[in-house]
């Protein structure tokens, strides 16, 4: 029982994360972007807190990697509340990069 809905709730993050990406890279209203940016960094620091708490307390690399994958997201939304125009696109490529690899990441 337990395992189908961690499966449930994998599906619906791999889901939320490549729409969210798709979305984030078609939209061209600022504000939109905006705001898709804004979910997708906070969906990428969830995915990180959830691939760190499910190692064994033993696991210092792998939570580190995880942890890392999540300041990725934190970074981009650094960048893109920073304001300049020329850090947009490394922001969207950045949070793009830790949602894709916090999901592969939480995979294998």
């Amino acid at each position: 029982m337990a395992l189908g809905i961690l499966l449930i709730l994998f599906i619906f993050l791999s889901a939320a994360g490549g729409i969210g990406i798709l979305f984030l890279f078609w939209v061209q209203d600022p504000g939109k972007k905006k705001w898709i940016l804004c979910f997708l960094a906070l969906l990428g620091m969830a995915i990180a807190f959830l691939s760190a708490s499910s190692l064994p307390s033993n696991y210092i690399f792998q939570q580190a990697a995880a942890w890392g994958i999540g300041f990725l997201s934190a970074a981009a939304l650094l960048m893109e509340l920073c304001g300049q125009q020329s850090l947009k696109l490394p922001a969207q490529i950045l949070v793009s990069v830790s949602v894709i690899g916090g999901i592969l990441y939480l995979f294998f």
